[in-house]
């Protein structure tokens, strides 16, 4: 299962999160934190869509947090003179929370 991770400093509240999955087969995405579902299961499209969860303060224990992103694979048929490749989705961008005056 391909998976990413990013490693930001620990806010609790809102993230918006935008993928695309140019493949032909649909692409399930899920973001995960510690182990703990925070976001998805979401179907992401060929198209970029935006997608919104929440990372409980419960969460943030630490002064950094490692949000984990799965997605289902594609594999691409192999070819003569290429071998068949795994594939995820792409992230457009990723928005924080805004961090509190004064923290």
């Amino acid at each position: 299962q391909p998976t990413a991770a990013i490693e930001l400093p620990a806010l609790a509240g809102r993230y918006e999160l935008t993928m695309l999955a140019p493949r032909p087969v649909v692409a399930r995405a899920e973001v995960r934190v510690g182990g703990t579902l925070v976001g998805g299961p979401w179907v992401v499209p060929t198209v970029a869509r935006s997608y919104v969860f929440e990372l409980p303060a419960a969460l943030v224990r630490d002064p950094t947090v490692r949000l984990e992103l799965r997605v289902t694979p594609y594999a691409t048929p192999a070819l003569p003179k290429r071998p068949s490749r795994t594939l995820g989705a792409v992230v457009a961008t990723l928005t924080l929370p805004e961090r509190a005056p004064g923290s």
